[in-house]
């Protein structure tokens, strides 16, 4: 068996980085833009992670908020931002899905 680890190419020293730091002076006199929501002081925009215990619905509840938000349409009484959104179902078959909204 032929192992070519060159492939890996593991020198980590040659990739070392400087951690860049800021303090909390130079932060609270940041003048930084507002932070922009999907859903209204609920879910500001970007990665978001959502974690509970199985078999709940946190998957059906998401799906469900993927389509208001692109729909526009208030969430439990907040209002949405409309735009594109990205549901990435990693764990329903599309059978699954479909039962929802089919």
């Amino acid at each position: 068996m032929n192992e070519n680890y060159d492939f890996y190419d593991l020198d980590l020293d040659s990739r070392q980085k400087k951690l860049q730091t800021i303090g909390g002076i130079t932060l609270a006199d940041m003048d930084l833009p507002p932070t922009k929501y999907a859903i209204k002081d609920l879910l500001p925009q970007g990665l978001a992670m959502l974690n509970g215990s199985m078999k709940i619905g946190k998957s059906w509840m998401i799906l469900d908020w993927c389509v208001r938000i692109a729909k526009g349409e208030n969430i439990w009484n907040f209002q949405t931002t409309k735009g594109t959104t990205l549901y990435l179902s990693l764990e329903d078959s599309n059978t699954r899905l479909q039962g929802l909204y089919g």
